[in-house]
C-alpha cells in the first residue's frame, strides 16, 4: 500500500510540474507577443500569470515535501517491522 501512495503523489508532483511548465511556456509565449505589440494592461496580465506560476510552484514544493516525509515513515516503519519479525523468532 505504501509504494502505492508513494506512486500517488510522486504522480501528483508530476502532474503537477507539467501544468506549471505549461503556464511558464504560456507567459514566455505571451511574454514575447507583448514585446512585438504593445497591448493594454499587458503588464497586470502578466503579474496575474507570474503570480499563477509561482502559486504551482509553491504547490509542488509542499507536494515534494509531503512525498519526502511519507517515504521516511515508510522507512521507519518498515525498519519497525523488521525489529518485530526479528523478536518474533
Amino acid at each position: 500500500m505504501s509504494e502505492y501512495l508513494r506512486y500517488l503523489l510522486r504522480n501528483s508532483v508530476w502532474l503537477f510540474r507539467q501544468e506549471r511548465d505549461g503556464y511558464r511556456r504560456i507567459i514566455e509565449s505571451y511574454e514575447s507577443e507583448v514585446t512585438r505589440e504593445v497591448i493594454p494592461h499587458a503588464a497586470d496580465r502578466q503579474q496575474m500569470l507570474q503570480q499563477s506560476v509561482n502559486n504551482y510552484k509553491k504547490a509542488n514544493d509542499e507536494l515534494e515535501a509531503a512525498v519526502e516525509q511519507r517515504e521516511a515513515e515508510v522507512a521507519s516503519l518498515k525498519e519497525r517491522l523488521q525489529k518485530v519479525n526479528m523478536m518474533a523468532r
